[in-house]
């Protein structure tokens, strides 16, 4: 994955992490590897935080593997779950008489 400073993320979260989007502020490699930090925004309530850069995905599944991603491959992810439940609608017969 190629982090850039200023890529907006969507961070799905987890038990103890609520999601939220952010921004990638800085990448920076050391010895330990490369990390990447991310300021979330500012409904999200909380502090910048530091992760491998392992721990971004280019891909969004909607489920905890892929728990950090460009907001690019979220909108991606919720566009064609939105595609496919108004095609599932569109198939259900009566679906406008509920």
């Amino acid at each position: 994955m190629n982090a850039t400073p200023g890529t907006r993320i969507f961070n799905h979260g987890d038990m103890a992490n609520p999601e939220h989007f952010g921004t990638i502020t800085a990448v920076v490699t050391d010895r330990w590897g490369t990390h990447i930090t991310i300021r979330p925004d500012a409904e999200a309530e909380r502090e910048p935080y530091t992760v491998s850069l392992g721990m971004l995905s280019n891909e969004y599944k909607g489920h905890g593997g892929t728990r950090i991603v460009p907001l690019t491959a979220y909108e991606a992810w919720r566009a064609k779950q939105i595609e496919e439940l108004t095609r599932h609608c569109k198939e259900t017969p009566d679906h406008d008489k509920a």
